[in-house]
């Protein structure tokens, strides 16, 4: 329990640190947004088959409301924008490896001369495994970019939280589709945190 407290005070100091990065640096998270989040989750079945159930699991399982779910999802997608902002470098390695693809390379020899995925690198970025919408092994992120390309189409860059991708479907029939994708991990927030902790060190009130 102790543990736990230390791990959850951590957090919260993280992103109070994050909130700062991210007024700084001009970067924020609209409601429009937050709702194409939710609804690329729930448009994959990922919250429960309606907004009862969704409500109820919240509730029984996280003693949470779905407002507190809104908030966290909130705090997560300014993480991942905030993040995204200050890796330069896996910003330029993405939008380098764009360049090239839409201007003519081919896909899968780019893939594996830049891709950060170890386990599709061999294989030209392809995911190995058929993809579905309610696949738990892609971000919704992906997912619903995916579905909306054409076959041989190529995505921009997309920004999953953890990476940034580039994705070409291959084919689709029905509900399955084959697909590559480019990686670029990000570095954790924590990496982009040591400075304004330095310049504005934390100070704490109360203890546990």
């Amino acid at each position: 329990l102790a543990e736990f407290r230390k791990q959850s005070l951590t957090s919260v100091i993280d992103f109070a640190y994050v909130k700062k990065l991210a007024a700084r640096h001009g970067v924020k998270v609209s409601g429009k947004e937050l709702d194409a989040r939710l609804a690329q989750m729930r448009e994959q079945n990922r919250l429960g088959s309606s907004d009862k159930v969704f409500a109820d699991v919240l509730r029984d399982f996280w003693g949470w409301s779905v407002a507190d779910f809104r908030r966290s999802l909130n705090d997560q997608i300014l993480t991942e924008k905030v993040t995204a902002k200050l890796d330069t470098e896996a910003t330029a390695k993405a939008n380098n490896a764009l360049t090239q693809v839409k201007g003519g390379a081919d896909f899968a020899t780019v893939a594996t001369q830049t891709t950060e995925d170890l386990a599709s690198k061999a294989s030209g970025g392809d995911y190995g495994f058929p993809i579905t919408k309610s696949n738990p092994n892609v971000p919704p992120q992906v997912v619903d970019v995916l579905f909306r390309l054409k076959p041989g189409q190529t995505s921009g860059v997309i920004n999953t939280g953890k990476a940034l991708e580039i994705i070409k479907l291959e084919k689709i029939e029905g509900d399955v589709a084959t697909a590559r994708h480019i990686v670029f991990y990000l570095k954790d927030i924590s990496a982009f945190l040591a400075d304004i902790k330095k310049e504005q060190p934390t100070k704490t009130y109360v203890k546990f």
